[in-house]
């Protein structure tokens, strides 16, 4: 997430509490130009719903044969 949003943001995004994640609009957490160029967060524009279709990819993606070689090295 703070890849996505910066450090501040990010980390106010996880640590923030989900009913308030429902009712913070994404474009409050990118700058304009950021916003309206990030598809993901344009469709999702909730931090839940953000929140959400990022853990809905990566719940995809862990199953994927080189994530399941990275995890088995660890």
């Amino acid at each position: 997430m703070m890849n996505l949003t910066g450090d501040g943001n990010g980390y106010d995004v996880l640590t923030m509490p989900r009913a308030l994640r429902e009712k913070i609009p994404t474009a409050n957490l990118f700058q304009q130009t950021g916003y309206e160029r990030n598809s993901i967060a344009n469709r999702n524009n909730t931090v839940s719903k953000l929140v959400a279709a990022i853990d809905r990819k990566m719940n995809e993606e862990v199953k994927l044969p080189g994530a399941k070689e990275m995890a088995s090295a660890f």
